[in-house]
């Protein structure tokens, strides 16, 4: 089952949705935090992310796992930073 929810930010689509999967008893997926991760190891590696390509060679070149409700990148939990 997949349920997306999109709208503005700061409309409680976050809140909304984790207590949708709660009461459904199904993973909570916040597709943000995998462009958050991507863009932390960007500005970590120090990539220059004004050239196009080097940003889609890079991020294609990361592992991003979501393991019991972390998300791993690279094998680092990446889910609070």
């Amino acid at each position: 089952m997949i349920i997306a929810i999109d709208g503005p930010a700061g409309t409680g689509k976050s809140t909304i949705a984790a207590r949708i999967a709660e009461k459904l008893h199904v993973t909570y997926l916040n597709s943000g935090s995998f462009y958050r991760a991507l863009t932390l190891a960007l500005l970590e590696s120090g990539a220059d992310i004004s050239d196009e390509n080097a940003v889609v060679t890079f991020c294609s070149g990361q592992k991003l796992e979501y393991v019991d409700s972390r998300l791993i990148l690279n094998g680092r939990d990446v889910e609070s930073r």
